[in-house]
């Protein structure tokens, strides 16, 4: 109904689609103060500026968001195949036993935050379906390419550490060894 609308609309706006963000951004602030350190405060200062010059760039065109957009995905792809490419091309693992060690249902849960960022904006091929030629037909297609496409990136990342380290290695990340 009508209500539920407005106060999902008012929560996606608020906090959703503010909470990813802000997420993400952390995350990225992590990263890049791993590669040139800004001292105490680097991951705030990292996720801050990447928000600021991402929404300046959303703001002066759709041209420009759309160059970004695709190079930064292009980049994303590119690294995630690396990745798989490597992870089969070695065989560090291959003959690695795994030791059985206690699970830390904390770090599972912590993981399962991050499959779900994996899998999530499926959906948001739907706020553009207006902007699509042919929508009926494009936006289900869209959305299935696409996830078809994220769950077999996923599933090979996930099959090049286990082949590239082998469960021994997996289990050692896993419990921070």
């Amino acid at each position: 109904g009508r209500s539920c609308a407005f106060m999902y609309g008012w929560a996606r706006m608020t906090v959703i689609q503010t909470g990813s963000i802000a997420t993400l951004s952390f995350v990225f602030g992590d990263y890049a103060q791993q590669m040139v350190p800004l001292g105490g405060y680097g991951p705030f200062i990292y996720a801050v500026l990447s928000i600021v010059i991402l929404t300046w760039i959303n703001i002066v065109g759709l041209r420009e968001a759309k160059w970004v957009q695709n190079l930064l995905e292009a980049v994303a792809i590119g690294g995630l195949l690396l990745l798989i490419v490597v992870g089969f091309a070695g065989s560090a693992g291959a003959g690695a036993a795994a030791q059985t060690k206690p699970v830390d249902f904390d770090m599972v849960g912590l993981a399962m935050v991050f499959v779900m960022f994996t899998y999530g904006g499926w959906n948001d091929a739907a706020y553009i379906s207006a902007e699509i030629k042919d929508g009926n037909r494009n936006i289900v297609r869209s959305m299935m390419y696409g996830l078809v496409i994220v769950a077999a990136l996923y599933i090979l990342v996930s099959w090049a550490y286990l082949v590239g380290m082998g469960m021994g290695g997996l289990v050692n990340v896993g419990q921070g060894s």
